[in-house]
């Protein structure tokens, strides 16, 4: 087997050939280190004693923390199964094979802790670690409140009968007449965003889910073999985005009004509580949360396209000159909770901010030269469009923050658009 390509191997004109098998483990386990995730694990299938030094960098947490940012996308010159990763600070790319079902045939919705959460053309999730080629499968579909398969005759699937979720009297309340959606169609309009609160390959995790109708949320923890709805109360609908904090142990979910949730799901039941009241009467567009490196929970409001004057006066968004209805609307906010109110911001403290499935995060320019200071990684996550279109193009940029300029992002003359590509940044 070949060298990876960070090993410089210069052999003398004469003389043995070096044997890199034998280089001691405590300095090639420093030189892992160093390393980004995809050549790490890479090189630790170059020999079992590199294999050794790979899996003790991994077991004991050694791994670089200043990890780049990726697109991970399909690539019309490699094959179904395989997934590229786009490193944005390097612009090197990784082309992983990857297990069944091939990946051009699911949808991404998720991205955290390493890990993808995909949906498989029968309407069921799947966790996927796309450097490591793990994949874990969730429970059915079929187990969520609200969802019922259709079998034709000959048992095959056909698609799901998608109930409304009555939060008052928690149960399913069957449509008249009963909406159905065939299995291509279910996954695209009944799923919106999903994250982990901990890489499955460490241990337990809880999967929490953004889902239609009404933008409920369900969850399920390693080892459950069927979906949890949750029905703490009757505002617990309309999310957009949430996170998962490793300090205090809860989710923080944001609804469509500006209104922040926590949600402790440690114990038997889900316990939800109401940290910001609503801030806004428009619902319209998106709200992203994340809570930034140095502390602050953010929220971010993104609109897909122009907003009416109405919405632009409530939002405090200066009304642009120019028509353009491809440009998104996007304000960054910091919440004080003590005052219950938001605070537009206009510098990300030299960050650079991440939106779209992925798991809503940040990174210091400092660390990663290529990325622009105070500036907005965008990809498109807009489901309604993706119901309707599901093949067509979709669109990465960059916005600066300070002068208000949108860069469109190339990646690839090679690139498809399914599934949407998504932001990725692995962990150790």
């Amino acid at each position: 087997m070949s060298l990876p390509s960070f090993v410089k191997a210069t052999p003398p004109a004469s003389g043995p050939v070096p044997d890199w098998s034998e280089l001691q483990q405590d300095l090639l386990v420093g030189i892992f280190s160093k390393l980004e995730l995809p050549d790490l694990v890479y090189a630790g299938a170059v020999c079992m004693p590199w294999r050794l030094s790979y899996l003790a960098v991994r077991r004991f947490g050694l791994c670089s923390p200043n990890q780049s940012p990726y697109l991970v996308y399909s690539s019309g010159d490699r094959d179904t199964n395989t997934a590229t990763l786009h490193n944005l600070s390097t612009d090197k790319k990784y082309h992983c094979s990857l297990p069944d079902p091939p990946f051009r045939s699911r949808y991404v919705i998720g991205a955290s802790h390493s890990w993808l959460v995909t949906i498989d053309e029968q309407c069921n999730l799947h966790l996927l670690n796309p450097i490591t080629r793990d994949q874990i499968s969730l429970p059915p579909a079929r187990t969520m409140t609200g969802l019922s398969p259709r079998f034709t005759g000959d048992g095959i699937l056909s698609g799901y009968y998608i109930d409304g979720l009555c939060l008052k009297h928690k149960r399913s309340i069957p449509r008249d007449p009963r909406v159905f959606y065939e299995t291509e169609f279910a996954r695209l309009h009944l799923y919106k965003k999903a994250i982990l609160n901990a890489d499955p390959s460490r241990g337990d995790f809880t999967v929490l889910l953004i889902h239609r109708p009404a933008e409920h949320l369900s969850f399920v923890r390693s080892g459950d073999t069927k979906w949890t709805w949750i029905d703490a109360n009757e505002h617990c609908r309309l999310y957009e985005d949430f996170f998962y904090d490793e300090d205090d142990r809860l989710f923080y979910a944001i609804r469509g009004t500006g209104e922040i949730h926590t949600i402790d799901l440690s114990g038997p039941s889900p316990v939800v509580n109401v940290i910001l009241k609503p801030v806004s009467s428009v619902v319209i567009g998106t709200r992203y949360i994340l809570r930034a490196p140095w502390g602050d929970i953010l929220y971010v409001f993104r609109n897909y396209g122009p907003l009416p004057p109405e919405a632009l006066r409530e939002l405090d968004i200066e009304e642009s000159e120019e028509d353009d209805s491809e440009v998104d609307e996007i304000v960054v906010h910091k919440v004080d909770f003590a005052k219950q109110k938001i605070r537009k911001m206009k510098h990300l403290r030299d960050h650079a901010l991440f939106i779209g499935f992925n798991r809503t995060f940040m990174l210091h320019t400092k660390d990663f030269p290529n990325l622009r200071p105070n500036c907005v990684y965008i990809s498109d996550d807009n489901t309604s469009s993706i119901f309707c279109s599901p093949l067509s193009g979709r669109k990465m940029s960059c916005l600066n923050l300070g002068d208000g300029t949108l860069t469109d992002m190339w990646f690839s003359d090679s690139l498809l658009h399914w599934p949407p590509p998504i932001w990725f940044r692995p962990s150790c």
